[in-house]
């Protein structure tokens, strides 16, 4: 999937492109980045950016937001970066190791990957 995703904000010729609800290509590119890159810090098993579900949107409005510039070529080597990250921790697991995700909410380490291929499904 992360190569998929990595190509995809490559191919992207404007930034500024209406595609999700508010936000642009770049916008929803940068989303994308952060998805791969939360779910490697959880399955490392660092905190969660998040401790209530309900501020759900304001993190990823605001992580958004926070995007310094939409640079496609960094974007796509951040996506490619911690998927690999991602594949070479749980190489060493058998995916149900409990992992704290969004919130509070125990899962498995699979289920961090789950989320992953979710979310490059939905907005790929």
């Amino acid at each position: 999937m992360a190569t998929r995703v990595a190509a995809l904000v490559r191919s992207v010729s404007d930034p500024a492109v209406r595609t999700l609800g508010v936000w642009d290509a770049g916008q929803l590119s940068a989303h994308m980045t952060h998805v791969f890159e939360v779910d490697l810090d959880l399955l490392h098993e660092r905190p969660s950016p998040l401790a209530d579900l309900d501020d759900l949107s304001e993190l990823v409005q605001s992580r958004v937001r926070d995007e310094s510039t939409y640079d496609k070529e960094a974007l796509a080597g951040r996506v490619e970066a911690a998927a690999e990250g991602f594949l070479a921790a749980a190489a060493a697991l058998d995916g149900t190791e409990p992992r704290f995700w969004l919130g509070g909410a125990k899962v498995t380490a699979s289920v961090l990957a789950c989320h992953i291929v979710s979310e490059s499904l939905v907005h790929g």
